[in-house]
């Protein structure tokens, strides 16, 4: 499962947050974030439950779940210290990574995503458009204007993500794994199924919200 650095995820004060105990996952507490102290704390309300406040004990080790830009995240922490004043609040201790849920291989969006690839292997080979056809977070189907890789070369995709109203740049650096001789656009004249090598955090996040956005919008139709 990949992970980013929490401050990456941009996370803002009041989001929702669930905290489980360990050692009995089916209690899954609600809470609020209050804020992050990096590299030291994560400040969370004192979940209430039947209008009292849930009792916790020093070094208790918990889990957190919460949702960033549509994608599920979570970590291990423990409670560092416990607070009553001015109001119930908990320190839980800083976690080294955070977990991205991923959406699993078989679920591929269709797109319509225009891109521009790059041949990193084949420097005679000039930047060529084209377009993603379908995507999920681990490759995609490319269709591109005019020949421009073999198995095995190394490419470097550049695609304009637009999810709501946030719009990201993103660059991926993937390999072509397959040659595919059926077209989903008139003025195709290749196809590669590719299948991503790297994405840098905030390119890796804007990326699986637009998957996420894709295949809601088209379980919609």
């Amino acid at each position: 499962m990949a992970t980013v650095e929490l401050t990456k995820l941009k996370i803002q004060p009041g989001i929702g947050v669930h905290m489980e105990v360990e050692d009995r996952p089916e209690a899954r507490l609600s809470s609020k974030l209050i804020g992050l102290v990096a590299p030291r704390s994560v400040l969370v309300q004192t979940p209430v439950v039947d209008g009292r406040q849930v009792l916790f004990r020093k070094d208790q080790p918990l889990i957190v779940r919460f949702f960033a830009n549509k994608v599920a995240c979570g970590f291990r922490t423990k409670v560092m210290h416990l607070c009553s004043t001015p109001y119930h609040y908990i320190h839980l201790a800083y976690p080294g990574r955070v977990e991205i849920g991923e959406v699993r291989n078989a679920a591929r969006a269709q797109a319509n995503l225009p891109i521009t690839v790059i041949n990193r292997t084949r420097s005679t080979v000039d930047n060529v458009h084209g377009a993603i056809v379908d995507i999920s977070t681990t490759g995609a189907k490319i269709e591109t204007l005019q020949p421009v890789a073999e198995l095995g070369d190394e490419l470097l995709i550049t695609a304009k993500v637009i999810v709501g109203h946030i719009t990201r740049i993103i660059n991926i650096e993937a390999f072509a794994r397959t040659t595919i001789d059926r077209f989903d656009m008139a003025n195709s004249v290749a196809a590669y199924g590719i299948q991503f090598k790297y994405l840098s955090d905030m390119d890796f996040l804007a990326l699986h919200a637009f998957v996420n956005n894709q295949l809601v919008r088209s379980s919609d139709l």
